[in-house]
């Protein structure tokens, strides 16, 4: 049985085991990480707390509705349950209070009612456990070329501290926009849970060409968000980046995690690195008055 709590009833040091002890644990879920990018989210939880889904809701011309917070990849069903979790059931527990829905589920969710289903997209990850030498055997020779000429153009990777790095992200947003009215709060929160991890590719001249932020979270080493300059692209810095990220942490209990892309050109990247994939699912609902419906289109 589950129900609908607050966000002032939830018992936030119970709700983070929950997560941490779920059999697909994600940072996106734990209380501190929701309280920056969805202020106020409310939380469905079963009777005995073993099953939490995290609901991150705003309010528009009176209408409560559901979204996919920024910074955060997906959302669903978290439990401490193996296997694939249906996560139908839950869509209509949801819909009895929120016409509008727009979130992504969890690979660790699946639903079956195709009228639900929005999209489907995928989240790519490499495992960190074996030797260096094995990761590079399963890196693309293109990419492996592309490293060696970063290298050959004196590209050096360092650590960056997270305001630095937030400055470089500023000035360098690239073709679309971030939510950096966010960003800067979710780092200082990150920064007090030792949970990120920043790096800078240098160029010749000691400047920054392309920077990455990364969430160091359970077993995780997450690809949040990145910025790179046109000399950062020619040089192709990015991909001694990730070479980098790889090195450091080969041999780990870990998995380096893209966070995922559709994107081709961001898909075929990661792809060139070796990077597994994993399901995931969008659903999209509409139930709200016939005018309002015309707006969420």
């Amino acid at each position: 049985m589950f129900r609908l709590f607050s966000n002032r009833e939830i018992n936030k040091s119970q709700w983070d085991q929950t997560i941490l002890g779920s059999t697909r644990s994600s940072v996106y879920a734990i209380s501190w990480y929701l309280d920056v990018v969805s202020p106020g989210w409310m939380g469905l939880i079963d009777e005995d707390h073993t099953q939490v889904i995290p609901v991150c809701w705003r309010k528009k011309y009176g209408i409560s509705y559901l979204f996919q917070p920024p910074y955060t990849q997906f959302g669903g069903l978290f439990s401490n349950q193996s296997g694939q979790i249906d996560f139908g059931p839950h869509a209509d527990l949801l819909l009895n209070h929120f016409k509008f829905i727009e979130i992504r589920l969890s690979p660790g969710n699946y639903i079956d009612n195709q009228d639900l289903i929005a999209a489907k997209g995928i989240n790519q990850f490499i495992d960190l456990k074996p030797a260096l030498s094995e990761i590079e055997k399963e890196i693309h020779p293109t990419h492996r070329k592309n490293i060696r000429r970063a290298v050959k153009s004196s590209i050096r990777i360092k650590s960056m501290e997270p305001s630095e790095f937030l400055n470089f992200k500023i000035q360098n947003q690239g073709g679309y926009e971030e939510n950096l009215t966010v960003l800067p709060v979710l780092l200082g929160v990150l920064q007090q849970h030792q949970a990120v991890h920043c790096y800078a590719a240098l160029n010749s001249s000691q400047e920054i060409i392309t920077a990455v932020m990364l969430v160091e979270y359970a077993n995780r080493s997450i690809l949040l968000t990145s910025a790179t300059t046109e000399e950062g692209k020619t040089h192709k810095a990015m991909f001694l980046m990730i070479h980098h990220c790889l090195e450091v942490n080969a041999g780990k209990d870990q998995l380096f995690d893209f966070a995922g892309s559709t994107l081709p050109g961001i898909y075929e990247f990661n792809k060139g690195f070796g990077a597994s994939e994993e399901s995931i699912q969008s659903i999209r609902v509409n139930n709200l008055p016939p005018l309002l419906k015309l707006l969420k289109r």
